[in-house]
């Protein structure tokens, strides 16, 4: 469920071709959003079970809930603010039936705006011994905003290189409001500080393919992003999580997001 490079944003989307990460990934999934992502995470967008993502050969009778609920103090994807100063209450219910993940993810401004989106999301996995692949697809609604509803689809690839590094690419497509896609690319280095407490900080470098610049579909550096989630794991069905960001704006966001953003926020996540 939430996504990470991107923490916040190593992801986005959700009926069936494809995407990658959401809103509040974990430690090992890595997440945004977003995906993101919708975000987020990427902020916004991701569905990835915090416990372990969904693998081929996994049963159709193997099911359980996942429910995470965050605060953030602001609104970023892609690098750059999606709705200006107000803080936000994200909420993400997954279904992991079998190797599919099911779900819908909340996005709502607690200030300034009555700004909210709707994502209904599915993905699975696949786990392969040079490392896992994942597919997505995302429904996206603005129920009381201006933008258009969309389907959004996305893959993403973790690479498996036996180390405490995990080098990762994720990409995701808006076929109807946007008609673009973007990629981010880096590296997450998850490990443990105690036996509960774990620390997962990445990398990332966005690239713009007509998402954040409609108008221009030729490949564009977008943003340069760092970030970290500290995570708690009380042993049984509950983790307490927080996190942090900062993006540094690059060529794509010249007249969209002239300005560098830092974010970060704090949750819960439960397992049925």
């Amino acid at each position: 469920m939430v996504s990470l490079m991107t923490m916040s944003q190593f992801a986005r989307v959700s009926c069936m071709p494809l995407a990658l990460c959401a809103s509040i990934a974990s430690a090992e999934d890595f997440l945004p959003h977003d995906y993101e992502s919708a975000d987020p995470f990427d902020s916004s967008h991701s569905s990835q079970s915090s416990w372990g993502s969904a693998e081929s050969g996994r049963s159709w009778s193997d099911v359980s809930w996942e429910l995470t609920s965050m605060w953030q103090n602001r609104y970023v994807t892609e690098g750059r603010r999606r709705v200006n100063d107000a803080c936000f209450l994200m909420t993400d219910g997954t279904m992991h039936l079998g190797p599919l993940n099911v779900g819908a993810w909340w996005a709502q401004a607690l200030t300034e705006t009555s700004y909210n989106r709707l994502d209904l999301h599915t993905n699975t996995s696949f786990r392969l011994d040079v490392g896992t692949v994942t597919l997505d697809l995302r429904r996206v609604f603005y129920p009381t905003g201006k933008e258009s509803h969309s389907w959004e689809a996305g893959a993403g690839f973790d690479l498996n290189t036996g180390t405490w590094l995990t080098p990762f690419v994720r990409t995701y497509y808006d076929f109807d409001d946007i008609g673009g896609g973007f990629l981010e690319a880096g590296a997450k280095m998850p490990f443990k500080l105690l036996e509960k407490l774990k620390l997962s900080p990445f990398v990332l470098l966005g690239v713009d393919y007509g998402y954040v610049d409609q108008e221009d579909h030729r490949p564009q550096m977008n943003h340069f992003q760092l970030g970290t989630e500290l995570r708690w794991d009380s042993g049984t069905n509950w983790q307490l999580f927080g996190n942090i960001h900062q993006s540094f704006a690059l060529s794509a966001l010249d007249g969209i997001e002239d300005s560098d953003v830092t974010w970060g926020g704090m949750g819960v996540r439960f397992k049925f």
